[in-house]
């Protein structure tokens, strides 16, 4: 399995670039990356290829992360699926033979180890092309996919994400369970606040 981190979103919404806001005095993004880093070592993940636009990512990888791939996204206004292309692009150019991508994304800094391992396993377990993370039927990321469906995801456009060719699969899709919490993108400040459980503190500060 391999996996990509979509981490060049414009934080349009927060105010500020929430994935350099630091939360207990970690950058926001540095949560799940450091999960997916984890399992990369365990031999776990093949690949992990983070995409983003932010030179601070950049340098963290460059001095922190070697094993992990960065790749750039020149455009993030075109939406997430751009960000979703270029990481299969790269994906595909070190790993001609990927058979399956765990998509995950910078914002979710409640998920833990636990339940990374629970969706990949309940990816080896299940026959399933697609494996999703969700609550109570909700569903949320991150999302696993079969090779099959790299050029449907190719395909996508604008701000349309992995959901859009998952929904159009739900007869191939398996939902792990995972706790509520877990599944909140802390996309405002108010969400930091409401969810957080952390201190906050600004990238600024």
């Amino acid at each position: 399995m391999d996996a990509i981190l979509l981490a060049a979103g414009n934080s349009i919404r927060f105010g500020e670039n929430k994935l350099l806001y630091h939360l207990n005095g970690k950058p926001m993004y540095r949560y799940m990356l450091e999960l997916l880093a984890r399992q990369k070592k365990a031999g776990v993940l093949d690949h992990v290829i983070v995409v983003s636009q932010y030179e601070e990512i950049f340098r963290d990888l460059k001095s922190h992360f070697l094993e992990i791939e960065a790749v750039r996204n020149t455009a993030p206004e075109l939406g997430i699926s751009e960000s979703i292309r270029i990481g299969l692009a790269d994906l595909e150019s070190v790993a001609a033979h990927s058979i399956s991508c765990l998509f995950t994304v910078a914002d979710q800094p409640h998920f833990t180890m636990e339940s990374l391992i629970k969706i990949e396993q309940f990816w080896q377990t299940h026959n399933y092309g697609i494996a999703a993370a969700s609550y109570n039927q909700k569903i949320g990321n991150p999302v696993i996919f079969a090779s099959k469906y790299y050029e449907e995801l190719k395909r996508l456009e604008g701000d349309a994400g992995g959901k859009k060719v998952l929904y159009r699969h739900m007869d191939d899709t398996g939902l792990c369970e995972v706790s509520e919490s877990e599944l909140i993108d802390l996309d405002t400040a108010d969400a930091v606040r409401e969810y957080g459980g952390f201190r906050s503190v600004s990238s600024r500060g």
